[in-house]
């Protein structure tokens, strides 16, 4: 599970529902995005969520405008109440080997499956892809 925290007895629960939440906003919201990985880290008043994706440039947006309105939307959703009291952070990370990536080479296959093409041929050419990017097994 990529989210580092600790919390007491009390709202371990709430914050868990809530890490899950804000992971599904951000795959629905970046879905052109080739997101690999959400990871969440909180301290007091304090969370950092790091976007791993193959395509930062989608989720950055010119100059940075992409990246602000995603931070203002994902607060207004998740701490409607306490807008001054909780920082929230996104940092973008480029994966580095998107071709051997397990969740965006099935991001691929989905994306190809729906736009009706050939099952067979989509499994064929993604596994040629797969081998051409240096997996190995």
């Amino acid at each position: 599970w990529p989210s580092r925290w600790f919390a007491r007895k009390e709202v371990f629960g709430q914050q868990l529902h809530q890490d899950h939440d804000i992971r599904y906003y951000f795959v629905k919201q970046l879905k052109d995005a080739a997101l690999n990985r959400v990871d969440i880290e909180r301290s007091r008043g304090n969370i950092n969520v790091t976007l791993h994706t193959a395509k930062p440039g989608v989720v950055i947006g010119r100059s940075g405008a992409g990246i602000d309105e995603l931070r203002k939307k994902a607060t207004k959703r998740f701490f409607p109440m306490q807008r001054g009291k909780v920082l929230f952070n996104i940092a973008v990370q480029e994966v580095a080997r998107p071709g051997i990536e397990a969740q965006l080479v099935a991001q691929g296959v989905v994306q190809d499956l729906e736009r009706r093409m050939a099952f067979r041929r989509v499994l064929k050419t993604t596994l040629e892809r797969i081998r051409k990017a240096g997996a190995l097994g």
